[in-house]
């Protein structure tokens, strides 16, 4: 019972926030094979996953789950890396949303899959 209450807790306080990444530096986050995305999963605790439906249009949108704190280590790591980058300014758009039920999305992966 005790862990049933723990789990159902965890899963209240679990939140999610889309960032804007430029299409053009998708590669960086993911890193190769994926093993630069699954270090910032594994330092910060949050899942990553990317939606790149708007490819085309220039951009993916990567979602962050997890619980606050993780969420913002694992941005904080994006922002960070990108800002390694040549063009800082415009590199990561502000959240565009976030919240504590995350909507349904037709496409994307989760990285490391």
């Amino acid at each position: 019972l005790r862990a049933r209450e723990l789990i159902a807790a965890m899963v209240r306080e679990a939140e999610w926030q889309a960032l804007r990444i430029e299409q053009r530096h998708v590669g960086l986050i993911i890193g190769p094979q994926g093993r630069t995305a699954q270090k910032i999963e594994q330092e910060t605790g949050a899942k990553m996953e990317f939606d790149q439906s708007t490819k085309t249009q220039g951009y993916s949108t990567l979602w962050l789950s997890g619980n606050r704190r993780a969420i913002e280590l694992a941005r904080e790591i994006v922002e960070d890396k990108l800002s390694q980058t040549h063009n800082t300014a415009a590199e990561v758009g502000d959240a565009l949303v976030q919240g504590s039920a995350r909507p349904h999305r037709q496409s994307g992966k989760a990285v490391g899959e």
